[in-house]
């Protein structure tokens, strides 16, 4: 594949995007910025890919690649919304496809632009509720967690339309949402890992906005001299999107329902289950005749 520049995240490049936010919370045009999942993940880009080590993304993306090569896509162009800091998007690429990665947090992007192989990447800030003008794509992929941030059916209606509107018709949208299952396990388990220099606590809560959900606090404990400790400390709060609500919601956003998996022990199960499996992964269509923003 020809080599690319990464895309610059300030909207150059024919990337449609809003003002950068200053160090203080304020736009150019003087409007507070109030969107705790950007500002989580712009706080926590420096030590991100420390956080999630122990994460298989060659696992994943393997099992992405399976979903998108079974169902059949037309054609290479993909984007990776919600790319985080590129683990995934650089995996795609190096396999054949002509990447786009995006994500909400400017931060996470410019970690993602400073990795090896990003050349062969274009990065940009999108929010999957109002995406850049871009593509048309013929695969939309959102691997882990990206979906369960938004808020509700609204927002989740949203997505999938702005989703559609940059898929080219009869491309494939791949995705995953976290399991009823999933939740009630969360909301009772505390965790610690520890590698070299730094300490994970990980606690799940039930999720004061939701009762099918969950939150989990993240705080992340590093020390260079083993005497001194800093604690990055992130709340992520989820939401849950029953089987039935998702399968309604991509079709009144003009994206058709192929399948649906569940993930169990690293492997897919063809139709899943809600209360064993970790994740949903979905798999759904552009209808030709769908309208395009």
């Amino acid at each position: 594949m020809a080599k690319q520049q990464p895309r610059p995240a300030d909207g150059r490049d024919g990337y449609a995007l809003g003002p950068d936010p200053s160090p203080d919370g304020m736009t150019e045009a003087g409007a507070v910025v109030a969107d705790p999942v950007r500002e989580v993940y712009d706080r926590t880009a420096p030590i991100y890919d420390r956080m999630t080590g122990a994460d298989d993304y060659d696992l994943w993306v393997g099992l992405y690649r399976e979903l998108i090569d079974r169902h059949g896509a037309p054609g290479r162009e993909l984007v990776d919304l919600g790319c985080g800091t590129g683990k995934a998007a650089l995996r795609l690429a190096s396999s054949g496809f002509r990447v786009t990665g995006m994500d909400l947090s400017p931060e996470m992007i410019r970690m993602a632009c400073a990795k090896p192989g990003a050349e062969n990447v274009r990065f940009a800030v999108g929010d999957l509720r109002d995406l850049p003008e871009a593509g048309p794509f013929d695969v939309a992929v959102a691997l882990g967690e990206p979906l369960n941030y938004l808020a509700d059916q609204d927002e989740l209606l949203t997505s999938f339309r702005s989703v559609a509107g940059v898929l080219r018709p009869g491309g494939l949208f791949v995705f995953d949402v976290n399991s009823a299952g999933f939740y009630r396990r969360l909301a009772e388990e505390t965790s610690v890992e520890e590698e070299p220099g730094a300490v994970i606590v990980h606690r799940g809560s039930a999720s004061p906005r939701q009762a099918e959900a969950a939150d989990l606090r993240i705080d992340y404990f590093a020390t260079a001299d083993g005497l001194t400790w800093q604690r990055t400390s992130a709340l992520h709060s989820f939401s849950y999107f029953a089987p039935d609500d998702v399968a309604r919601l991509l079709n009144t956003a003009g994206l058709a329902q192929l399948a649906a998996y569940g993930l169990h022990r690293g492997a897919l199960v063809p139709g899943g289950d809600e209360e064993r499996d970790r994740k949903r992964l979905v798999v759904a269509r552009k209808n030709a005749a769908a309208l395009t923003r």
